[in-house]
C-alpha cells in the first residue's frame, strides 16, 4: 500500500456529523452535570436514547479524549478532575 486510506461505505448506522457533534456535546453535558454517572454502552443507549451501535462510539470518542474512562466491568465514568 502506498499508506493511502482505502474507501470504505460509510456506516448505515453512522450519525450525520451534526448529529455527531451534537451528541458528543449532550453526552458531555449528562455527565458533567451528574459526575458519579456510570453507564454500559446498554444502558447510554437506554437512557440516552441511542442506537445501539452510536452510544458505544460516543463513549469510546469521549474516552480517547480523556474525558471518560472504562473501568473493569465495561461501565464509563467521568475522569477523576474532569477533562
Amino acid at each position: 500500500m502506498d499508506g493511502h486510506h482505502q474507501w470504505q461505505p460509510r456506516s448505515p448506522n453512522r450519525l450525520p456529523d451534526l448529529l455527531w457533534s451534537s451528541t458528543l456535546t449532550r453526552v458531555r453535558g449528562e455527565f458533567d452535570e451528574m459526575p458519579g454517572l456510570r453507564l454500559t454502552r446498554l444502558q447510554a443507549s437506554s437512557l440516552l436514547g441511542l442506537p445501539q451501535p452510536a452510544s458505544g462510539w460516543v463513549l469510546e470518542r469521549l474516552a480517547n479524549d480523556g474525558f471518560l474512562v472504562r473501568t473493569p466491568q465495561g461501565a464509563y465514568v467521568r475522569r477523576e478532575g474532569g477533562v
